[in-house]
């Protein structure tokens, strides 16, 4: 697995469908009454790349919590940084 992330094709492409799901995230958060001080695409990237190291360190130290535990972790941190206006 770490070497996967090793391959320059395979963490661009996992970036892209990050980029993607926290864009998708985000934007349903702003639907529900979410306001963000940045715009939506910054944040994207921003997480993703975030979230990408997150998932580097889980695999480097034996993945010491399960795969749901770090996705519900990384949609609470996406749903954490935006105010709620309702």
């Amino acid at each position: 697995c770490i070497g996967l992330l090793n391959n320059g094709s395979a963490i661009k492409l996992l970036q892209k469908i990050v980029v993607e799901r926290t864009k998708s995230k985000l934007e349903l958060n702003q639907t529900q009454g979410m306001i963000f001080s940045i715009p939506i695409p910054i944040l994207s990237e921003f997480y993703s790349a975030s979230m990408i190291s997150l998932a580097s360190w889980w695999l480097e130290n034996n993945m010491p919590l399960s795969i749901e535990q770090m996705v519900k972790y990384g949609d609470t941190m996406i749903g954490e940084i935006g105010t709620n206006i309702n």
